[in-house]
This record gives C-alpha cells, sequence and structure tokens, in this order.
C-alpha cells in the first residue's frame, strides 16, 4: 500500500517520507505524526492511510483539513488500502472569485456557440459551488460528486426545487453523454440557459456567506 502512494507521488516530481521524524514536519503538525508526506515546489501533502473507509476516518481528516493554519501550503489527503493511486484527492473549498470568473467563462462559451462546453462547464461549477457552501459536509469536501448526487445536495437545502431538480437531472444524463463522447446529443439553448440562471440563483446566495 505504501509502495503504490509512495510511486504516485514520485512520478508527479514528490519527494515522499514514509513515516517522517517530528524535524521533518511543519511546526503546526506538532504532537500529530501522519503515516507520510509529500512535497514539491508548488505543493505539500500531509498522507494518512487507512485500512477500510469509514465514517470517523473521514471525520478526523475533514477537522484536521479545517484546522490547517490558512496559507500554510499544506493540504491532507486519506487514502484507502486498495484504493487506486489516480484517485488519491482532496477537493478545495472554491474563493467566491473563482466562482465569480467561471460563470465569466460560461457566458463567454455559450455566446461563442460552444454549447456542449458550456454544459460541461456549469455541471463543474455547480458541483464547486457546493463545496463553497456546505465546507463541513465531509461527502463533498473529500470525493468528487455526481451530477446527480450534487443535484440531490442542493435540494436537501432547499438551493433548488424538486421541479429543477428533475429538469437537472435530465441534463445531468445529457452531460454523460457528451463526456462519453457521444456526438449526436445535442445541447439545447433553452437547457443551457435554465443551468446558467440556476447557477446565478445560487451565486447570488454565497454572496452572504
Amino acid at each position: 500500500m505504501l509502495e503504490s502512494v509512495r510511486e504516485n507521488f514520485e512520478s508527479k516530481g514528490y519527494k515522499f517520507v514514509a513515516d517522517p521524524r517530528p524535524n521533518q514536519l511543519p511546526p503546526f503538525l506538532a504532537g500529530h505524526k501522519p503515516d507520510a508526506i509529500a512535497t514539491s515546489a508548488h505543493d505539500n501533502v500531509i498522507i494518512e492511510m487507512k485500512r477500510r473507509q469509514s465514517n470517523e476516518a473521514r471525520a478526523s481528516i475533514a477537522k484536521l483539513s479545517r484546522d490547517l493554519p490558512p496559507g500554510s501550503g499544506w493540504r491532507y489527503v486519506l487514502v484507502y488500502a486498495g484504493q487506486d493511486p489516480d484517485e488519491f484527492i482532496e477537493l478545495s473549498r472554491p474563493k467566491r472569485s473563482q466562482i465569480d470568473e467561471a460563470i465569466k467563462e460560461i457566458h463567454s462559451l455559450q455566446e461563442s456557440g460552444h454549447s456542449r462546453a458550456a454544459l460541461n462547464e456549469c455541471w463543474s461549477l455547480l458541483e464547486a459551488m457546493a463545496r463553497r457552501l456546505y465546507p463541513e459536509d465531509i461527502r463533498i469536501s473529500l470525493r468528487p460528486l455526481s451530477p446527480v448526487q450534487t443535484v440531490e445536495r442542493l435540494a436537501m437545502d432547499g438551493q433548488l426545487s424538486d421541479e429543477d431538480s428533475k429538469r437537472l437531472r435530465t441534463l445531468g444524463s445529457i452531460r454523460n453523454s457528451v463526456v462519453h463522447g457521444d456526438l449526436n446529443v445535442r445541447v439545447l439553448p433553452d437547457d443551457l440557459q435554465f443551468m446558467v440562471q440556476k447557477i446565478e440563483a445560487i451565486n447570488a446566495q454565497l454572496a452572504h456567506d
């Protein structure tokens, strides 16, 4: 398990240290001993490894992630035994400015007629906005969401009506077909505009967070 994690990080240019000594750890980790760390010029990762998935492990890592000093340059990754190394991922909470910029990109794609690309960007942004809205929800912060899961989480909090959720699930199926190369699928302008309007409505709520 450890060697597959090492190979994954070293193949990406990281320096990998298993069972790090206290003097190899940043000061804010005093008293905490991770299983490994991986460092590079652009990223520093604290790695915790578990033999099986559990809510307790996810909750523990979520708390540790929230307690990291702002701007520390470090992040946590939780790895399970048997997990595909390419799935080691922690999704950051997007900044408000990043969401605003992504909305501008969607409008640009929409106006230039790139409806398939705009639809994909809409779904990517909708998932990012869910992470912005619910930073304490470890189901979102520690794994990617499918379109259906994104819609369900937003609907649970009242961000989407039942009617909106139903239409978005249909658009999620269209998005999956587009992503997987079905070139016969068309993205209708009305459907794309509907998604843009929902995104902008949710973004207006983010102005108050």
